[in-house]
């Protein structure tokens, strides 16, 4: 299972829908087992207000249901309120308990919840893509700050120094506050080497056909 977050699909391709977008992104890295075609990919598009949840061609058209059940339950809500990394948390987590569990047991129709969320990821990892330290950045308001012990006030912010290129990585740097006191941390961070290929599969070569559902906020 793969999330993937970014800010905007113009950025990458504008020329077609987001479905189409989302399908040729999870076939481009072979999300999921080639034999199985079981890959889930969630997108994130937080600055098009727009999301959807792509399966593998394993799952049959009557998952596409159940994806759109899950992103109107567990994410949008969230997302409307612009909790974007708790809306991704817990649609994650629905998606693996609703969909993936399910799915990998056998089963056409899940009925009732699914097994516990620790459990699922063990099973189905998933790893966060372009969007990691926009998740790690917002999550950080879920920990308590280190000079108040108070929860919800953290937040961080990353300022690039040096941009990567194919011959050398980059540099940034992270300050790290509290909106309750006047902690405050600024530590450096490293931005990988840009790959010079863009062919192959990252995953294990699993392909979508479109299966999968849509949502806008």
């Amino acid at each position: 299972m793969t999330v993937v977050t970014l800010t905007r699909q113009a950025t990458y391709n504008p020329d077609v829908t987001m479905a189409a977008f989302a399908t040729g992104l999870f076939n481009h890295w072979g999300v999921g087992d080639a034999t199985r075609n079981d890959g889930i990919m969630v997108l994130v598009l937080y600055q098009d207000r727009a999301m959807r949840i792509e399966l593998g061609k394993g799952y049959s058209g009557a998952w596409d249901g159940v994806a759109k059940t899950v992103i109107d339950r567990s994410f949008l809500p969230k997302f409307r309120d612009n909790y974007y990394a708790t809306g991704i948390l817990e649609g994650v987590q629905d998606t693996v308990d609703t969909i993936a569990v399910p799915h990998s047991a056998g089963g056409e129709a899940p009925k009732g919840k699914g097994a516990p969320w620790w459990l699922a990821v063990i099973a189905v990892p998933f790893i966060w893509l372009f969007g990691g330290n926009w998740i790690k950045d917002r999550l950080m308001r879920l920990r308590k700050c280190p000079q108040c012990g108070q929860t919800g006030g953290l937040r961080a912010t990353r300022r690039i120094l040096q941009r990567a290129t194919t011959r050398a990585s980059g540099s940034g740097e992270r300050t790290k506050y509290c909106t309750n006191c006047d902690y405050r941390m600024v530590s450096a961070y490293s931005i990988s080497r840009i790959s010079k290929s863009s062919s192959g599969s990252s995953f294990g070569g699993g392909s979508s056909g479109g299966g999968g559902a849509s949502g806008r906020w």
